[in-house]
């Protein structure tokens, strides 16, 4: 487990969490992209630019992580991920719209941000739903040994055999 003030965190999860920190800041960058070949323009790329770019993730993975995307049974079952994925969209989108209204000077267009919300839904489904059929618990898992046979350590192996996501690996 790692621990980040003050709490211990999965590193299954923290992995998951920071790969959906870098799928979301591309899809950045590809519907900017999109959008200004559409326009017919090119992109400035200066530090308020990546300002503002680096902003959605920021705000986008914390809300992830406060509707439930990388609790144990969105984890296990897209159907659950998807529902939290469109509820943390939402709430992106509507702090993002929010954000950028009262900091105009940051350059992010609506429309950019409308395709970055259906790029970065889009990315982060297919991205949590390889790592529900590709992913090997034990890759980042860390090994824990049990001494003793009480009711607290039937009730650790218990949990590490429901949540293989927790990063528990129980040696023998």
């Amino acid at each position: 487990m790692v621990r980040i003030f003050r709490h211990y965190v999965s590193p299954v999860k923290l992995t998951l969490a920071i790969t959906d920190f870098a799928a979301l800041f591309a899809s950045v960058y590809f519907a900017e992209w999109l959008r200004y070949n559409w326009a017919g323009l090119t992109p400035e790329y200066d530090l308020q630019s990546f300002l503002a770019k680096l902003l959605l993730p920021l705000i986008g993975v914390p809300i992830l992580l406060g509707v439930g995307g990388y609790e144990s049974d969105a984890l296990r079952d897209t159907r659950v991920f998807a529902v939290r994925l469109f509820v943390a969209a939402l709430g992106t989108s509507v702090l993002m719209s929010a954000v950028l209204y009262f900091l105009p000077m940051l350059p992010l267009w609506r429309s950019i941000l409308v395709l970055t919300i259906v790029a970065g839904g889009l990315s982060l489904y297919t991205i949590h739903w390889l790592f529900l059929h590709f992913a090997d618990y034990n890759f980042l898992s860390r090994r824990v040994i049990i001494l003793g046979d009480g009711e607290a350590a039937e009730e650790l192996v218990s949990f590490a055999k429901r949540a293989p996501e927790a990063g528990l690996n129980i040696v023998k």
